[in-house]
């Protein structure tokens, strides 16, 4: 099993704190399991390293419009 992302916590008190602003977890995993417990602690979307700016950008906006 891959190690526990430390991002997990701050997701999770974020989301108790009734904070608004949609997380992106953007990292090198690419395991299901990370990406599951990433989306399961609040994150609103998952994606995987390397990407062009203009598509963190595109699902920033995405998200933000979504909201």
């Amino acid at each position: 099993r891959p190690p526990r992302s430390t991002l997990f916590p701050y997701t999770t008190l974020f989301r108790s704190q009734h904070f608004q602003t949609p997380i992106i977890v953007y990292s090198q995993a690419m395991q299901r399991e990370i990406v599951v417990e990433a989306l399961s602690h609040g994150a609103k979307s998952y994606l995987v390293k390397p990407q062009k700016p203009e598509v963190v950008l595109q699902k920033a906006v995405e998200l933000l419009r979504t909201r």
